[in-house]
C-alpha cells in the first residue's frame, strides 16, 4: 500500500492558450527558462513542449550568436559581439 507521503500530486494540464502564451514569450525572449519564469511554468515542462514542436534550441541560439548554455564560458564572447 502506498503511503500518503509518497503519492504525487496530479499532473497539471495546460490549455492551448497557455501553451500559445509560452511560445509567444519564447519567441520574444529567445529562452525557454525566461519564458517559463515569466509565465510561472516549470522550465522542464516548457522544454518538453519545444522538443515536441521540433524546435532545435541550440541551432536557434547559434543563429542569434549566443550559446544556449547560459553558463558556457567558451562561447561567452559571442554574447558580447
Amino acid at each position: 500500500m502506498v503511503s500518503e507521503q509518497t503519492k504525487r500530486p496530479p499532473a497539471r494540464t495546460f490549455t492551448d492558450d497557455e501553451k500559445a502564451s509560452f511560445f509567444a514569450a519564447f519567441e520574444r525572449l529567445g529562452s525557454i527558462r525566461l519564458a517559463a519564469e515569466e509565465l510561472g511554468f516549470k522550465p522542464m515542462t516548457c522544454r518538453h513542449w519545444v522538443t515536441l514542436a521540433g524546435i532545435d534550441v541550440y541551432r536557434n541560439a547559434r543563429a542569434r550568436g549566443v550559446c544556449a548554455d547560459r553558463d558556457c564560458q567558451r562561447h561567452a564572447p559571442l554574447a558580447s559581439a
